[in-house]
Protein backbone atom coordinates (compact mmCIF):
# COMPACT_ATOMS: atom_id res chain seq x y z
CA UNK A 1 0.00 0.00 0.00
CA UNK A 2 2.56 2.30 1.22
CA UNK A 3 5.51 3.48 -1.01
CA UNK A 4 8.07 3.33 -0.49
CA UNK A 5 -1.15 29.53 2.91
CA UNK A 6 -4.39 31.66 2.86
CA UNK A 7 -4.59 33.34 -0.81
CA UNK A 8 -8.10 31.49 -2.75
CA UNK A 9 -6.40 29.31 -5.42
CA UNK A 10 -7.70 30.84 -8.82
CA UNK A 11 -7.53 28.73 -12.02
CA UNK A 12 -5.93 26.05 -10.93
CA UNK A 13 -6.27 22.25 -11.72
CA UNK A 14 -8.69 21.74 -10.17
CA UNK A 15 -10.60 24.31 -11.18
CA UNK A 16 -11.69 22.38 -14.34
CA UNK A 17 -13.23 19.54 -12.35
CA UNK A 18 -16.68 18.74 -11.60
CA UNK A 19 -18.37 18.02 -8.46
CA UNK A 20 -19.00 14.03 -9.08
CA UNK A 21 -19.77 11.69 -6.17
CA UNK A 22 -17.37 9.58 -4.61
CA UNK A 23 -18.31 6.54 -6.50
CA UNK A 24 -17.67 8.60 -10.39
CA UNK A 25 -14.30 10.03 -8.69
CA UNK A 26 -11.60 10.65 -11.59
CA UNK A 27 -8.09 12.17 -10.48
CA UNK A 28 -6.04 13.91 -13.24
CA UNK A 29 -2.60 13.33 -13.37
CA UNK A 30 -0.51 15.64 -11.32
CA UNK A 31 2.99 16.74 -11.27
CA UNK A 32 5.79 18.23 -9.21
CA UNK A 33 4.42 21.93 -10.68
CA UNK A 34 1.05 21.54 -9.10
CA UNK A 35 2.30 20.77 -5.33
CA UNK A 36 1.49 24.26 -4.32
CA UNK A 37 -1.86 24.49 -5.80
CA UNK A 38 -2.72 20.68 -4.31
CA UNK A 39 -1.88 22.21 -1.19
CA UNK A 40 -3.99 25.32 -1.50
CA UNK A 41 -6.92 23.51 -2.73
CA UNK A 42 -6.93 20.95 0.60
CA UNK A 43 -6.75 24.00 2.81
CA UNK A 44 -9.35 26.04 1.57
CA UNK A 45 -11.85 24.50 -0.67
CA UNK A 46 -15.10 23.79 1.07
CA UNK A 47 -15.92 21.36 -1.64
CA UNK A 48 -14.68 18.15 -0.06
CA UNK A 49 -15.12 16.43 -3.77
CA UNK A 50 -12.62 18.92 -4.76
CA UNK A 51 -10.54 18.54 -1.51
CA UNK A 52 -10.63 14.66 -1.88
CA UNK A 53 -9.16 15.11 -5.53
CA UNK A 54 -6.34 17.57 -4.33
CA UNK A 55 -5.49 14.79 -1.34
CA UNK A 56 -5.47 11.98 -3.93
CA UNK A 57 -3.43 13.80 -6.09
CA UNK A 58 -1.00 14.29 -3.62
CA UNK A 59 -0.72 11.19 -2.80
CA UNK A 60 -0.57 9.74 -6.10
CA UNK A 61 2.63 12.33 -6.22
CA UNK A 62 4.04 10.76 -2.88
CA UNK A 63 4.00 7.15 -4.01
CA UNK A 64 6.47 8.09 -6.86
CA UNK A 65 10.26 7.45 -6.48
CA UNK A 66 11.16 11.25 -6.70
CA UNK A 67 8.13 11.79 -4.29
CA UNK A 68 8.81 15.73 -3.86
CA UNK A 69 9.08 15.42 0.41
CA UNK A 70 10.47 18.44 0.94
CA UNK A 71 8.23 20.65 -1.06
CA UNK A 72 5.35 19.64 0.27
CA UNK A 73 6.70 20.53 3.63
CA UNK A 74 8.33 23.85 2.60
CA UNK A 75 4.01 24.60 1.54
CA UNK A 76 3.29 23.73 5.24
CA UNK A 77 1.31 20.34 3.62
CA UNK A 78 1.99 18.47 6.78
CA UNK A 79 0.44 20.94 8.94
CA UNK A 80 -2.62 21.06 6.75
CA UNK A 81 -2.93 17.07 5.81
CA UNK A 82 -2.94 16.86 9.83
CA UNK A 83 -5.80 19.71 10.43
CA UNK A 84 -7.68 17.65 8.27
CA UNK A 85 -7.34 14.44 9.83
CA UNK A 86 -8.31 16.33 12.43
CA UNK A 87 -11.47 17.90 11.66
CA UNK A 88 -12.83 15.87 8.92
CA UNK A 89 -15.49 12.70 9.72
CA UNK A 90 -15.81 11.78 5.36
CA UNK A 91 -14.10 8.61 5.75
CA UNK A 92 -12.90 9.26 1.76
CA UNK A 93 -11.25 12.50 2.91
CA UNK A 94 -9.41 10.35 6.35
CA UNK A 95 -8.19 7.93 4.62
CA UNK A 96 -6.14 9.87 1.74
CA UNK A 97 -5.07 12.27 4.07
CA UNK A 98 -3.73 9.23 6.37
CA UNK A 99 -2.43 7.95 3.29
CA UNK A 100 -0.21 11.32 2.29
CA UNK A 101 1.42 10.91 6.12
CA UNK A 102 1.87 6.97 5.63
CA UNK A 103 3.85 7.94 2.53
CA UNK A 104 5.80 10.71 4.02
CA UNK A 105 6.87 8.83 7.04
CA UNK A 106 8.76 7.04 4.18
CA UNK A 107 11.08 9.44 3.28
CA UNK A 108 14.25 10.48 5.72
CA UNK A 109 14.39 11.18 9.07
CA UNK A 110 13.94 14.78 8.69
CA UNK A 111 10.49 14.20 6.89
CA UNK A 112 9.16 11.91 9.66
CA UNK A 113 9.81 14.82 12.18
CA UNK A 114 7.90 16.88 10.05
CA UNK A 115 5.32 14.43 11.21
CA UNK A 116 5.85 14.48 14.62
CA UNK A 117 6.93 17.82 14.86
CA UNK A 118 2.80 19.20 13.82
CA UNK A 119 1.24 16.33 16.24
CA UNK A 120 0.76 14.06 14.31
CA UNK A 121 1.44 11.19 16.44
CA UNK A 122 -1.38 12.35 18.80
CA UNK A 123 -3.44 12.89 15.61
CA UNK A 124 -3.12 9.56 14.22
CA UNK A 125 -3.83 7.78 17.87
CA UNK A 126 -7.19 9.98 18.06
CA UNK A 127 -8.05 8.56 14.90
CA UNK A 128 -7.74 4.77 16.27
CA UNK A 129 -10.22 5.94 18.90
CA UNK A 130 -12.95 7.79 16.94
CA UNK A 131 -13.35 5.98 13.54
CA UNK A 132 -14.76 2.28 13.35
CA UNK A 133 -13.49 1.67 9.91
CA UNK A 134 -10.70 -1.21 10.04
CA UNK A 135 -9.39 -0.14 6.93
CA UNK A 136 -8.80 3.14 8.40
CA UNK A 137 -7.09 1.62 11.68
CA UNK A 138 -4.93 -0.73 9.26
CA UNK A 139 -3.01 3.08 7.30
CA UNK A 140 -3.10 4.40 10.46
CA UNK A 141 -1.07 1.52 11.94
CA UNK A 142 1.29 1.45 8.78
CA UNK A 143 1.81 5.08 8.95
CA UNK A 144 2.73 4.69 12.51
CA UNK A 145 5.06 1.58 11.44
CA UNK A 146 6.60 3.44 8.94
CA UNK A 147 7.42 7.00 11.79
CA UNK A 148 8.75 3.94 14.67
CA UNK A 149 11.47 3.17 12.10
CA UNK A 150 12.40 6.78 12.14
CA UNK A 151 14.65 7.53 15.23
CA UNK A 152 14.59 7.08 18.58
CA UNK A 153 12.87 10.95 19.60
CA UNK A 154 9.60 9.53 17.35
CA UNK A 155 10.09 5.96 18.79
CA UNK A 156 9.57 7.25 22.41
CA UNK A 157 6.46 9.55 21.17
CA UNK A 158 4.80 6.53 19.53
CA UNK A 159 5.54 4.65 22.88
CA UNK A 160 4.25 7.12 25.55
CA UNK A 161 1.07 7.87 23.19
CA UNK A 162 -2.22 5.67 23.20
CA UNK A 163 -0.95 3.97 20.17
CA UNK A 164 0.80 1.15 22.68
CA UNK A 165 -3.12 0.13 24.00
CA UNK A 166 -4.21 -0.09 20.35
CA UNK A 167 -1.84 -1.88 19.39
CA UNK A 168 -2.05 -4.57 21.86
CA UNK A 169 -5.54 -4.92 20.73
CA UNK A 170 -4.82 -5.76 17.48
CA UNK A 171 -3.41 -8.39 18.59
CA UNK A 172 -6.09 -10.05 20.60
CA UNK A 173 -6.99 -13.61 19.17
CA UNK A 174 -9.84 -12.68 16.28
CA UNK A 175 -8.77 -10.03 15.27
CA UNK A 176 -8.44 -9.71 11.33
CA UNK A 177 -5.30 -10.73 10.01
CA UNK A 178 -3.92 -7.82 8.13
CA UNK A 179 -4.55 -5.76 11.37
CA UNK A 180 -2.51 -8.76 13.27
CA UNK A 181 0.14 -8.50 10.46
CA UNK A 182 0.81 -4.29 10.67
CA UNK A 183 0.37 -4.87 14.28
CA UNK A 184 3.10 -6.77 15.12
CA UNK A 185 5.90 -5.51 12.30
CA UNK A 186 4.81 -1.64 14.00
CA UNK A 187 6.34 -3.46 17.53
CA UNK A 188 8.83 -5.20 15.72
CA UNK A 189 10.08 -1.52 14.50
CA UNK A 190 9.39 -0.18 17.92
CA UNK A 191 11.87 -2.70 19.78
CA UNK A 192 14.36 -2.58 17.20
CA UNK A 193 15.18 1.04 17.32
CA UNK A 194 18.24 1.42 19.90
CA UNK A 195 18.83 1.96 22.42
CA UNK A 196 15.76 -0.84 22.69
CA UNK A 197 13.12 0.52 24.93
CA UNK A 198 12.29 -0.44 28.55
CA UNK A 199 10.61 -3.76 28.89
CA UNK A 200 7.72 -1.34 30.95
CA UNK A 201 7.30 0.26 27.45
CA UNK A 202 6.69 -3.13 25.80
CA UNK A 203 5.14 -5.49 28.49
CA UNK A 204 1.53 -4.46 27.39
CA UNK A 205 2.31 -6.88 24.22
CA UNK A 206 4.41 -9.67 25.87
CA UNK A 207 1.03 -11.49 26.79
CA UNK A 208 -0.65 -11.10 23.24
CA UNK A 209 2.76 -11.59 21.24
CA UNK A 210 2.66 -14.91 23.00
CA UNK A 211 -0.64 -16.25 22.44
CA UNK A 212 0.14 -16.04 18.77
CA UNK A 213 3.18 -18.10 19.72
CA UNK A 214 2.23 -20.87 20.89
Amino acid sequence: MSEVYTKPVHGSCLDKQQEVGCSQLEVPTFSENDVESLILSIAQNESEILRLIALTGLRQLLSNRTAPFQKIIDYNGVAIIIHIINQTSDEALLYEAIWCLTNIACGEQGHCHSISANNGITCLTSVLGRSQSTKIHHQVMWTLGNLAACCEEVRDQILASDARYYLSLYLNPGKEPDMLQVSSWTIANLASITPIPHYDDLKIFVEPLAYHLR
